[in-house]
């Protein structure tokens, strides 16, 4: 477990390398995830929120500080230390995920991942959770956004389709799709997320339609997916 969770922050902090900061987000008149749930009739399941900071303080102390700004109940994680890692587990019903600090020469490497279960989309009340919990932080924190959710129709090729017509009306650039061996996977460039780059140019949404034997389902993430699918 703590190699993989060693790996995704690994990821995570390459990913933030990436950003550019000198663009522009505040394009926000329409709540792409909402719209997206809304036109293809979907059902959310899980969403959830990723951030990577920076610290000199304590692995310890700061962990259990963000879970209990976060609001996570302590009597419910596992907490592992391996040589320089510091991690708190917690799973229960609703909530999953971990605070994850990995220690380097002078600073310690913090990441936040909870994904919660629920069949209405509260990634901004979650997103706003973790602005509040980090408020004391003197720089600016950018967030992964994530959100899984069901679809009724079989026609994932045209559940695709919609959603690239939404952003296209939505004046997004960059609209990108290639096809998976269960569906398809598109990005796109909404001057809304973070920014990152793929192949010379910039993304900053993520979105994959895919046909599971359970079903099938949209997933979403800004500016890329943060989960396997």
């Amino acid at each position: 477990m703590i190699k993989k969770i060693f790996i995704l922050s690994i990821i995570l902090i390459m990913g933030l390398g990436y950003f550019n900061t000198t663009f522009s987000f505040a394009k926000k008149n329409v709540d792409l995830f909402d719209e997206i749930i809304k036109i293809t009739e979907a059902t959310p399941i899980e969403y959830g929120v990723r951030t990577c900071i920076e610290t000199k303080k304590d692995s310890e102390t700061y962990s259990l500080e963000i879970l209990r700004k976060l609001n996570i109940e302590l009597s419910s994680t596992n907490i592992i230390k391996d040589n320089n890692i510091y991690c708190v587990e917690f799973n229960n019903s609703e909530l999953n995920g971990y605070v994850e600090s990995i220690s380097y020469k002078n600073y310690n490497v913090v990441t936040i991942n909870i994904v919660k279960k629920d069949s209405k989309n509260g990634l901004s009340q979650l997103k706003a959770l973790f602005e509040k919990a980090l408020e004391e932080e003197d720089k600016e924190i950018k967030y992964f956004q994530y959100l899984k959710a069901a679809i009724p129709s079989n026609n994932i090729s045209r559940t695709n389709e919609e959603i690239a017509e939404l952003l296209k009306r939505e004046n997004a650039l960059n609209i990108d799709t290639i096809e998976l061996e269960n569906g398809y996977s598109t990005v796109a460039y909404t001057k809304r997320y973070p920014i990152m780059k793929n192949n010379g140019k910039y993304m900053d949404f993520n979105y994959a339609v895919c046909s599971y034997s359970s079903g099938n389902y949209i997933i979403i993430g800004t500016p890329i997916i943060i989960t396997t699918y």
